[in-house]
Order: structure tokens, then sequence, then C-alpha cells
């Protein structure tokens, strides 16, 4: 799971798509872009969706590919989800989104800029560092149950933080977008007997709407309540106040688009590869 800002998902072709996704990484960044980047901890950000990434292949090493795919494949994975260069993808992908709304980095950086907003941010940073530990994601869940039965306030501000943004409709998007990709990189390279018709694609990646929905709304709850917990009254009126500004609205929508777009190529890389290891099999 993956998040900035609430944005989550599960990272779900190699060949012409991986030297389409490295050739991304020299795309043109903007000038405001490594202020950005610095004030919103991405660099940071992108080691932890790189662990995410790596974790979910070996997951489907394992899985699907019975751990026998290879030195290629421990290279690919590497490659796909190398911090730094899925980092500069993003920022290109977000200069592009912004590049014509500079009132929006410039709301986005007086809001980092504030103590209410470094906290917030280094609060969100850091938990989610935090929530790779299996056990530390199962006490923020288990907190999360005990809100629930109290309506502790924090949590208000939680679901308001979530329901402002809407971002359980955006995450399962972002999620149903990269599992999509997943299959139609697998459907390039796999072997003909085990390829998926469109039809096939759409409605197994339809059935996962509900789990994905599910798990994105717990999950985003007990993340927010664990990272906003520390946040005095005062900071999470001032953090609202930006969330709900028109500017704070844009960047949110821009930073889901770039990720959107950033975790589509590499699920379709990821599957692109898992094809290609059980078509070298069918040989």
């Amino acid at each position: 799971m993956v998040t900035f800002g609430g944005a989550c998902a599960h990272g779900l072709r190699l060949g012409a798509v991986l030297l389409a996704l490295v050739g991304s990484a020299r795309a043109d960044v903007g000038p405001g872009m490594a202020t950005l980047s610095e004030a919103y901890m991405l660099d940071e950000l992108f080691a932890i969706i790189a662990e995410e990434g790596r974790d979910n292949a070996a997951t489907i090493h394992s899985e699907v590919l019975d751990h026998a795919a290879g030195d290629a494949w421990d290279r690919a994975v590497r490659r796909l989800y190398d911090p730094a260069r899925l980092h500069t993808v993003f920022l290109g992908e977000l200069t592009q989104e912004l590049a014509t709304q500079p009132q929006v980095i410039d709301a986005a950086l007086a809001f980092a800029d504030a103590p209410a907003g470094r906290q917030l941010i280094q609060l969100e940073i850091e938990v989610r560092a935090a929530m790779l530990d299996d056990d530390i994601d199962a006490a923020a869940r288990d907190r999360l149950a005990m809100a629930r039965d109290e309506d502790a306030d924090t949590l208000g501000f939680v679901r308001e933080r979530i329901a402002v943004h809407d971002l359980v409709e955006m995450n399962v998007s972002l999620g149903l977008n990269s599992a999509l990709a997943y299959f139609t990189g697998f459907n390039d390279t796999a072997p003909g007997s085990m390829r998926l018709d469109a039809g096939r694609i759409m409605g197994d990646v339809w059935q996962q709407e509900p789990a994905i929905r599910a798990e994105v709304g717990e999950w985003l709850e007990a993340y927010f309540l664990l990272a906003y917990s520390p946040l005095s009254e005062d900071a999470r009126a001032e953090a609202m106040v930006h969330f709900e500004a028109s500017e704070g609205a844009a960047f949110n929508t821009a930073m889901f688009n770039a990720f959107d777009r950033v975790f589509a190529q590499v699920s379709a890389a990821l599957g692109a590869e898992v094809g290609r290891v059980l078509a070298m099999r069918d040989i």
C-alpha cells in the first residue's frame, strides 16, 4: 500500500513499456518541482513506495511464479522499483499536471512551509514508513476499531479529511487502474493459452472493487488516525482550511493523476514480466 496525501494503491510490459518508463525518467521537470519535492518529503515517500513494490513483487514471485523466476526477474524488479527513477518519473508527470497552475504550487509550498503543514507532512511520512511493519499496521487497525467504538474526536477529523478530497473514491479508481494495467501488461507477453480477452480482464478487475474499497476505507482511517493524533486542534483547523481551498483540492487532484500514471506504467511492466517468465517456461 502506498500513500501520500491519501494516495494508496497496491503495486500490481517489460520490453517497450519498461523502456518507455526509463525514458520517462528523463522527462522535463519544472523548476519549482525540486522545492516542492523537498517540502513534501518525496524522496522519503518514494523509498517507501519502492519497498512496498518490492514486497508485492516478492509475493507474486512466491504465489504465481513458485520462486522460480531467476535472476532476470530480480533485475527487473530492482529496475522497476528504483526509488530515484520512480521519483523522477513522478515529478515529470506532476510538472505536466501543474504547468498552468502556478497558484496551486504557491499554495502547496505555503502550506508546507507553515508549522502545521510541516508537522502534518512529516507525520504522514513517518507513520507511512512505520506501517510497513505488519505489527504496526495491525496495531493501527486495532486502534481504529477502538476509536470507532468510542467515536473519538480525532476520527471525526480523519473522516472529514478523507471526505473533503473524496479519497476513498480516488484510491479505489487508482487501485482498479493499476490492476487493469497489470493484466494488460501480462497479456502482452504471456503464453497464448494464458491470455485473457478484454471482457474477462474487465470482469476480473471489477470483481476486485468491493475488496479494494473495503481495504482502502479501513487503511485510510487507520493510517490517518495514527498520523494525525499528535496534531493540535489549531493545526487540524489550519490544515483543513488548506484542504478545503480550491488550490488544495487542485494540488490533491494533480498528485493523484501523477501517481495514477506512474503506478499504471509500473503495474503494466510488472504484469508483462510475469507473462514473460511464464512464456519462457512454455517454450
